[in-house]
């Protein structure tokens, strides 16, 4: 995409004749482009024009970018979907696995650990200072650390405000 008209010669040395690092898009300094015989104004407008290619031509590339971004997320959002309904369909029908000629689906579990009350919590941490440091990652807001949570949970210690619970995710392969 060229909306600039440029100089063959200069096109030619900005595009193969200058050294870029391709990771950071740095361009070093040549002295190809001093070389070719054409005036100090027409080298300066047509790397002007090409500076001006590049930046269109980068709007259009991140434009189609945030494109493709939406349209994979709707996509993702739609299988999930789908997903949920497929689950929801085959509980009610009470069917654990099913093979298609298209792939095979089938339930399986898995636990996740949730805050039911976060203020039951808080006081239990609070009586039990110690426990803090394993169960809470401070950063900028407290974040419980659910796997430790977990463990102490599974190893039969009761934590109010706290369960462990079991959960049924389709898997489709």
């Amino acid at each position: 995409m060229n909306l600039y008209e440029l100089d063959n010669a200069i096109r030619e040395v900005i595009e193969n004749g200058f050294a870029v690092n391709e990771n950071t898009g740095e361009v070093f300094e040549d002295t190809e482009l001093e070389k070719l015989n054409i005036s100090l104004e027409e080298k300066i407008n047509n790397i002007i024009g090409f500076i001006k290619n590049l930046d269109i031509e980068e709007k259009v590339l991140s434009d189609i970018s945030k494109e493709y971004k939406e349209r994979a997320e709707k996509k993702a959002k739609k299988a999930e979907s789908l997903k949920n309904y497929l689950s929801s369909f085959m509980q009610s029908k009470e069917i654990p696995e099913k093979e298609t000629r298209n792939g095979k689906v089938f339930f399986r579990k898995s636990t996740s650990t949730v805050i039911e009350n976060e203020e039951d919590l808080k006081k239990f941490l609070s009586e039990n200072e110690d426990l803090k440091e394993k169960y809470v990652n401070v950063t900028t807001t407290e974040k419980y650390i659910l796997k430790n949570l977990k463990e102490d949970i599974d190893d039969g210690k009761e934590i109010p405000g706290v369960i462990v619970k079991t959960n049924i995710n389709l898997q489709v392969k």
